[in-house]
């Protein structure tokens, strides 16, 4: 088994480490001596070699990239989903070739709906090579990146069958096959190294916390990169103290980005140091400590027409007034950001604001005010596709409802939420299908 350059473990920087994969999958798609690449990965990894392979598909126009990042339960489930995905695209492409008055191309093989799963996804990989209309000059790059697995025994088993043990097919040789391999277990790395592929190389990537901090870190230490790359560095890691509540060495950095940021005035970034500051006092309970905080950063931002890193702060310091009990300064603060988000054009926080106001009302004991808010952030969240906001202000409407014994209401709220969890549950599955990479990749076949 081969296995492609990459430095050490920990070496080098982030950027560095985005750079070695997008250029590992370019090499990989360019040769031929290969047909599978086994890739290192967590689940929680595979996002980024699925997005970059949208930038292979970008710098090698001649071929054709297909990515698949459906959830595997189970082999026979994950299977469908992969057929149900390339039947949907031929639609697609056909629709576009009847338009320009071009022949369909040829449908999923019949016996598709009769094998079991690893032989039926063989044959769908012998049919999508089959469809390149010149296997010299062409390659299509298939890859099975699960964004979730839930028994990865099994999915190894299926790419073991499908894929790996077909490795040296004559119908592979178009095809530039890559395949998720867990790198805390290493399955299919060992399953090839035992019995010897040729065909087949492994790469290892690492962007888990612990590895990015320490690119980060190292960079961020280093004299010869120059001190604005040094500096957004030491940014990333004070969001990730912050995460990991390291309060006081968050602090830390944060006043030594502020005073950076200060000559010459960079009035956003400042702004993000002081928003980083306040919330950080806020969540290591020194919350008057950290409105103070949030309230410079509002008005440099207001002074600046910092909109966007305003809206952040605003969103901040709400909830420093709802820790303190200052709840008129809640709503107060709730308008402000509605203001701001909708000159911002940003859904999304603007229903957020909406919530928040309510929230605020709530606690000021004017539950009809709160009631009136709540169901115009309802409106709004679906109008948005809010899920979140959607099913929080319905959870609080049915407590409101309950408290005052309204059955009727609750009983309405209750057949809401499930509709809610339905749309849901459809929008996360048509998100999944589309992605990455284009929808409509087998229309370049043309």
């Amino acid at each position: 088994m081969g296995r492609a350059e990459q430095g050490a473990p920990g070496e080098g920087n982030v950027k560095k480490k985005f750079d070695d994969l997008r250029e590992n999958l370019n090499e990989f798609a360019e040769q031929s001596d290969y047909s599978v690449l086994l890739l290192g990965c967590t689940p929680a990894e595979a996002p980024y070699a699925a997005q970059f392979l949208d930038g292979v598909d970008q710098s090698h126009p001649s071929d054709l990239v297909l990515t698949f990042v459906e959830p595997f339960v189970d082999a026979e489930r994950y299977v469908d989903a992969v057929v149900r995905r390339v039947a949907e695209q031929l639609v697609e492409a056909d629709e576009a070739r009847r338009g320009r008055r071009e022949l369909p191309f040829q449908p999923l093989p019949a016996e598709l709906e009769r094998l079991a799963p690893a032989e039926r996804l063989a044959r769908l990989l012998a049919f999508l090579a089959s469809l390149l209309p010149n296997q010299r000059e062409h390659a299509f790059v298939v890859a099975f990146l699960p964004f979730e697995r839930l028994d990865d025994d099994a999915f190894s088993e299926l790419m073991e069958r499908a894929v790996l043990a077909r490795e040296s097919a004559e119908w592979m040789a178009p095809l530039r096959v890559i395949v998720a391999d867990d790198r805390r277990e290493r399955r299919l790395a060992r399953r090839s190294l035992e019995q010897g592929r040729r065909r087949v190389l492994y790469y290892e990537v690492d962007f888990s916390t612990d590895a990015l901090t320490d690119a980060l870190s190292r960079e961020a230490a280093d004299p010869s990169v120059p001190v604005a790359q040094r500096m957004a560095n030491l940014l990333q890691l004070a969001a990730l103290d912050f995460s990991y509540r390291r309060f006081d060495a968050a602090l830390e950095k944060y006043g030594v980005l502020y005073e950076y940021y200060r000559d010459p005035p960079l009035p956003v970034m400042q702004v993000l140091c002081l928003q980083g500051r306040g919330d950080c006092l806020r969540a290591s309970a020194k919350p008057e400590e950290g409105k103070r905080a949030l309230q410079s950063a509002i008005a440099l931002a207001l002074e600046q027409g910092a909109l966007v890193p305003l809206v952040g702060a605003l969103l901040s310091i709400v909830e420093v007034c709802v820790a303190l009990g200052e709840h008129e300064d809640a709503e107060r603060y709730s308008d402000s950001g509605l203001r701001v988000s909708e000159s911002c054009m940003n859904a999304p926080v603007y229903v957020t604001f909406v919530e928040k106001k309510a929230d605020a009302q709530l606690a000021q004991g004017r539950p009809a005010d709160a009631v009136e808010t709540y169901r115009r952030c309802l409106r709004l969240a679906e109008m948005y596709e809010q899920f979140l906001v959607w099913q929080s202000v319905l959870q609080k409407l049915r407590a409101l409802y309950s408290g005052a014994r309204m059955r009727a209401e609750v009983d309405a709220v209750e057949r809401e939420l499930e509709r809610v969890s339905r749309l849901e549950a459809h929008r996360t599955g048509a998100d999944q299908l589309r992605a990455v990479p284009k929808t409509t990749v087998l229309d370049a076949v043309a």
